[in-house]
């Protein structure tokens, strides 16, 4: 007797109202439906010694596990805790109201009977627009109706490949970048190190340099400039100067404007020593003398 009675205490703890028995976890190969989450947040009350937020965050990574087989995108834990907390509430109202035989209540347990099987949608509200495989987004449409049509098969191995070949040269495009940004910092250290040391020793250059420079005042004693000169008299011109029988003052005036064309002094000797034109009293000499 003691058996039978504890055998009916252990079934009556077992159970939920409207939720019928309490899992540890969720199982199939459909999207977990409000039935499956409530039996196992139920358990997590009844067996795990956390508060409802904590076991509805167990009951969150749970879920998450079976959205993520087909790629689709969820809401963030905090949204969904929420929506797994306003179901729980609304469960134990009814469970409160039980007794009654109220229109009312009636309906309203008959309402979420008909919900349970259908999906807990916990989907981004995106996500159909963020899917690129066209065979899961018929797949979440077809959970989202009535009693969750269609299942999920097994893994698409060739996708997987693809998937995963995919991931390994992320990785190692992640791996070059890396090294490659190492490589770009230590040049660049090594560079700067090279700018300051030359812009170190360019600067004493400059101080050495300025040290050797001894300013100094123009000496009064220097000579002044003079007029650069050179001794264009060749005896061919002299003699040329002779046979065109040309007067002395006709041929001093001819070798200045030479001299004043050419830009060039006029040497103190037009030619050999001792040489006259016409055997006159001119000598070069003194020619030169009035010239100059």
């Amino acid at each position: 007797m003691a058996s039978s009675s504890s055998h009916i205490v252990l079934r009556t703890h077992d159970e939920v109202y409207l939720v019928e028995n309490v899992n540890n976890q969720i199982v199939g190969s459909k999207l977990p439906s409000i039935k499956q989450v409530l039996s196992v947040l139920f358990y997590n009350l009844r067996h795990v010694k956390l508060n409802l937020r904590e076991r509805a965050r167990l009951v969150y990574k749970e879920i998450v596990l079976f959205w993520q087989k087909p790629r689709i995108q969820v809401r963030d834990e905090q949204h969904c805790n929420l929506k797994l907390e306003k179901l729980y509430q609304n469960l134990r109202e009814l469970q409160k109201s039980a007794k009654r035989a109220s229109e009312k209540n009636t309906i309203n347990v008959s309402e979420f009977k008909e919900k349970l099987n259908n999906l807990l949608d916990v989907s981004h509200s995106n996500a159909l627009s963020m899917m690129k495989i066209e065979e899961d987004k018929k797949f979440l449409l077809m959970q989202r109706e009535k009693g969750r049509p269609g299942c999920m098969l097994g893994t698409d191995r060739n996708l997987a490949k693809k998937e995963n070949r995919a991931y390994v040269n992320l990785q190692k495009n992640e791996k070059r970048r890396k090294r490659a940004k190492i490589k770009i910092e230590q040049l660049d250290h090594t560079v700067q190190i090279d700018f300051n040391t030359d812009n170190n020793s360019t600067e004493e250059e400059v101080d050495i340099e300025e040290e050797d420079i001894i300013p100094s005042l123009p000496s009064s004693s220097c000579s002044k400039k003079q007029r650069g000169s050179r001794d264009f008299m060749t005896p061919k011109l002299l003699a040329t100067l002779d046979k065109c029988k040309l007067s002395d003052r006709d041929a001093v005036h001819i070798i200045i404007s030479i001299t004043d064309a050419l830009s060039i002094g006029v040497s103190r000797h037009f030619g050999p020593e001792g040489h006259t034109w016409n055997e006159g009293t001119c000598h070069p000499e003194i020619i030169l003398n009035n010239v100059n």
